[in-house]
């Protein structure tokens, strides 16, 4: 299948277009199962950059030699001397 996202350059300007956008607000229509563990990189994957599911041992974006991984990041806040700390952490292991 040949895509839009040729080069390493535009698959990252595309994923910079999402930074800032929640999952709902990219996936506005709903067309997501948001139980299914693997929300996030189906989202991600089919919805934002038009690509079908599968299980190639190939990059996703295979022109641009990219392989595309999604890992949520969840807020997590403390207290921490009276003061509420609030960080962003990996919602899940990824390993590159």
């Amino acid at each position: 299948m040949s895509s839009v996202y040729d080069t390493k350059e535009k698959v990252h300007a595309r994923a910079l277009e999402a930074v800032g956008k929640t999952l709902g607000e990219i996936d506005a229509k709903g067309t997501k199962n948001v139980k299914n563990k693997s929300y996030p990189g189906n989202v991600i994957e089919q919805v934002w950059f038009n690509h079908p599911a599968d299980n190639n041992a190939e990059p996703d974006f295979p022109k641009a030699g990219v392989e595309l991984k999604v890992t949520p990041l969840d807020k997590q806040t403390k207290h921490v001397k009276k003061k509420k700390v609030t960080k962003l952490i990996a919602g899940e292991r990824l390993v590159l």
